[in-house]
């Protein structure tokens, strides 16, 4: 049998989300009867942010503890290793802000001088203006 829990315990997303939609939805088709619910819902989700909070204050702390236990376990030239690492990720992160989005930059710009040419206005917009559309809408405005 498969229940709720099951879902998010085999990580089947697609499935979750759906679940998760449908009990929204009869949750505000049900409108002041929910209330209750809707609050303790709410009030669990604070709690649970709240304990990511502490999570994420706690976070450098245990990142510390498991680089000294490296450190001791494995020796100070562990950290080369680390450094070479994010060495690899600082390039890599440089390469792609240079190379793909600049290039995106070069595509975006070529693309902009060739549409520059154009009219930024469709030509139906523009027969509308010839139409008097445009000084009905300005009279109107008064």
């Amino acid at each position: 049998m498969t229940t709720i829990h099951y879902l998010y315990a085999a990580v089947f997303l697609s499935q979750v989300l759906v679940v998760s939609l449908l009990f929204g939805i009869a949750l505000l088709s049900q409108g002041d009867r929910a209330n209750m619910l809707v609050s303790a819902i709410e009030q669990l989700s604070h709690t649970l942010f709240v304990i990511v909070g502490i999570i994420m204050r706690l976070a450098p702390i245990g990142a510390f503890g498991a680089m000294a236990f490296t450190v001791g376990r494995y020796g100070v030239g562990s950290l080369l290793l680390l450094g070479k690492l994010m060495a690899g990720v600082y390039v890599t992160c440089v390469l792609f802000v240079l190379v793909v989005l600049g290039l995106a930059h070069v595509v975006l710009f070529v693309a902009l001088l060739v549409m520059g040419s154009r009219p930024a206005v469709s030509p139906g917009i523009r027969a509308d203006a010839r139409l008097g559309a445009s000084d009905a809408r300005q009279t109107a405005r008064g």
